[in-house]
Formats: C-alpha cells, sequence, structure tokens
C-alpha cells in the first residue's frame, strides 16, 4: 500500500492538470490591467486622413501662454519655445496619437528620437513623451488653432 501512494499522487496530479488546461481553453484572454488606454485618439475621417496629421497646430502649456510660450507642430517639425527643434520622419497612427520618429536637436547636439503624441478631448490637449523629454510634457491647443479649424469647413463650401 505504500507503494501505491506516489503512483496515485502523480496521477492525481496529472489529472488536475490536464483539468485547468481543459478549462483554460474555454476561457476568455482578457488584457493585462493598464494594457488599455484610458481614452482614445479623436476619430479621424477620411478627409483628416488625407490630411495633415491631428498634431499640426500651435501648442502652449496654457492658454495665457499661446501668445509667448507657443510649440510648433507640422507634418514634418517640431518647434519648441526654448532651443529644441525637431525633424519629424516618420508619423505612424495608434489608438491614442502617434508614435512619431525623428530628429531632435537642442544647440548644436542632434540625436535620434522616438515620441508619442497622445491627443485628447477631440484634438484639443497633447501630451507628448519619449523622446527628448524626461517627464511628459502636456500642452494645449491654442485657440488660434480652433478657430481656424472650425472656419474651414463653411468657407470650403462657398462656390467658386
Amino acid at each position: 500500500m505504500l507503494h501505491g501512494v506516489p503512483t496515485m499522487r502523480r496521477q492525481a496530479l496529472l489529472a488536475l492538470a490536464a483539468t485547468a488546461m481543459l478549462g483554460a481553453c474555454g476561457q476568455r484572454h482578457l488584457p493585462p490591467i493598464g494594457a488599455a488606454p484610458a481614452e482614445r485618439a479623436p476619430e479621424q475621417t477620411a478627409a483628416e486622413a488625407a490630411g495633415p496629421p491631428l498634431f499640426v497646430g500651435r501648442w502652449a502649456a496654457s492658454a495665457t501662454a499661446c501668445d509667448s510660450r507657443v510649440w510648433e507642430l507640422t507634418a514634418t517639425r517640431l518647434t519648441s519655445p526654448s532651443a529644441l527643434s525637431c525633424q519629424l520622419l516618420k508619423a505612424e497612427r495608434s489608438s491614442a496619437g502617434y508614435s512619431v520618429n525623428g530628429m531632435c536637436t537642442v544647440g548644436k547636439a542632434s540625436q535620434p528620437m522616438r515620441l508619442i503624441f497622445t491627443l485628447t478631448g477631440s484634438g484639443r490637449s497633447l501630451t507628448m513623451t519619449g523622446g527628448p523629454f524626461t517627464e511628459p510634457v502636456a500642452l494645449a491647443r491654442c485657440s488660434q488653432d480652433l478657430e481656424a479649424a472650425s472656419s474651414t469647413p463653411s468657407s470650403a463650401a462657398a462656390p467658386a
């Protein structure tokens, strides 16, 4: 009887393992906590997909800084109010915004980089992470850009 205990234990463990494996086959696999972005980038229409990226425009740390401390972003360039400038080589759309590869320069020092642009609030706020930034940089779209964006469709509808 003592000789049968290890064999019975082994068989019981194998049966439990097989049951666990079979039970796992029918389960849904959920992403790990924190894997899904808290907020998705604004949905892009077909016209926007063909046009410039949603991050293009004038940005500042606050609405009052739009007159003096502006960040200029184009499809190919980022210019800060300080000595930082970046050539944006490739921007890929993601669920949160954009992943951008490029070359950043401060003074005479240049370095390749990868930036993540996260857009929230229907494109009214932008957070930049990675690249030359040790901490995320949060910016708000300057009101001139918001006014121009809201007036463009009506002026484009006028007959020529």
